[in-house]
């Protein structure tokens, strides 16, 4: 799961959702020193990531991307899962996306203290270029992935994945789909215990 799918699978808490955003990179002893509520958020995302990671329609989508994308795979899996999930919104959740984004932009904003530097540069960039919004569209999600490219430090072709998306398009949205319910109801397990 990339950025939207980890902002839906935080409900409607404003403190899991920061926590959820700013785990990425975040060494546990920082961690543990946010507010309990936050923390909560942090431990949900790494739920999250390790439900994905062990999912076989997960295992089975990162196979088919593996030839093309070879170590990048998963990455290119979990931003195509977002593009699932952002095109076929009206699915998975009652707030029409839009809405749902704005509310986003706002929580995190107000959660900007507990960020760090490098993910309040990511916040703004994603912020002031829609990016969760754009992830419905082909273009959108190809302009990320091309940026994912450029940014790499290694040489990949993340810049051609949604061509590889493409050509098994229905494979692929059954599989994103299948998984997309299963997240959907163990985090809101998780989230309730």
């Amino acid at each position: 799961m990339n950025i939207l799918g980890h902002c839906l699978l935080s409900g409607d808490d404003p403190h899991l959702l920061i926590g959820n955003f700013i785990a990425d990179g975040l060494p546990r002893s920082k961690w543990s020193k946010l507010p309990a509520s936050i923390q909560k958020g942090v431990r949900l995302h790494h739920f999250i990531d390790t439900f994905t990671d062990s999912h076989p329609k997960i295992q089975e989508l990162i196979a088919s991307l593996r030839p093309s994308q070879g170590k990048y795979a998963p990455v290119v899996s979990d931003l195509l899962i977002d593009h699932v999930l952002a095109r076929d919104w009206d699915r998975y959740a009652s707030i029409p996306l839009a809405d749902f984004v704005h509310r986003v932009h706002t929580e995190l904003n107000l959660g900007t203290a507990h960020m760090t530097e490098g993910r309040k540069r990511m916040f703004s960039f994603m912020r002031q270029q829609n990016w969760l919004l754009s992830y419905a569209e082909a273009e959108g999600i190809q302009m990320a992935l091309r940026g994912m490219h450029r940014r790499s430090s290694f040489p990949n072709r993340m810049d051609e994945a949604y061509a590889d998306y493409l050509m098994s398009t229905s494979v692929w949205d059954g599989l994103a789909g299948d998984f997309l319910q299963d997240v959907i109801s163990a985090a809101a397990q998780k989230r309730d215990h």
